[in-house]
């Protein structure tokens, strides 16, 4: 008999003039119930997306981290924030996916143990990818001013791996060593200003281009 997951952190999305004062917005996963080798899992984090004009005054803490387990732990949400100028272009884009430093997340087949290589990079069928952390949006083309993966998240993009090609741009890339960065089949990664020790560890498949400019 196996025993419950937890719940996933489900989503907050604020838009405004200004933040003013300080706390903690969170979207955390559940936590899954019962002993080791029947619990459930931990529930994935949810996502956190704050839009603000003015962030001179922001002083919040945004968590959204997966829950734990004695099985596997939720992969991480992921937290946003952005600013504009009055024109509209952004003055200010970062995305945090931080796990708390939770377990790491478990192969596709769980005897393995620890995740070494998603799907080999094909991405058809994802149903046995549990706690890892999914990006995705209809364009084929992303872009981060900052992106900060830590706390052993592990995150890759979403897409038809086998008939497009995505392109990813990352500006600043931050971490703490300990998260992963996959880069699956047909996606290219450009990284502008990264350490020469990279902050993150990236997990490179077939048919992938990746390149970085070293910040001196």
């Amino acid at each position: 008999m196996y025993c419950s997951g937890g719940g996933a952190g489900g989503s907050i999305w604020i838009t405004c003039e200004d933040i003013v004062g300080r706390g903690t917005i969170e979207a955390n996963g559940g936590n899954g119930g019962g002993p080791a080798g029947a619990a459930g899992g931990g529930g994935a984090g949810g996502r956190i997306s704050v839009q603000c004009t003015n962030i001179a005054k922001f002083n919040i803490t945004m968590h959204a981290y997966g829950g734990v387990s004695n099985s596997e732990t939720g992969g991480a949400g992921t937290a946003y924030l952005d600013s504009k100028f009055n024109n509209g272009t952004l003055a200010y884009q970062k995305m945090t996916i931080d796990n708390n430093g939770h377990a790491y997340p478990r192969s596709s087949n769980y005897a393995e143990g620890n995740l070494r290589s998603l799907l080999n990079g094909e991405y058809g069928d994802i149903s046995y990818a549990g706690g890892v952390t999914w990006l995705f949006h209809e364009a084929l083309q992303y872009r981060f001013k900052e992106l900060d993966v830590r706390g052993n998240a592990h995150v890759a993009i979403l897409s038809d791996t086998d008939n497009e090609v995505i392109d990813v741009r990352v500006d600043f890339l931050w971490g703490d060593r300990s998260g992963v960065l996959h880069a699956g089949k047909n996606q290219t990664f450009g990284l502008t200003e990264v350490d020469t020790y990279l902050p993150v560890n990236l997990a490179s498949y077939r048919c992938v281009l990746m390149w970085s400019k070293f910040l001196q």
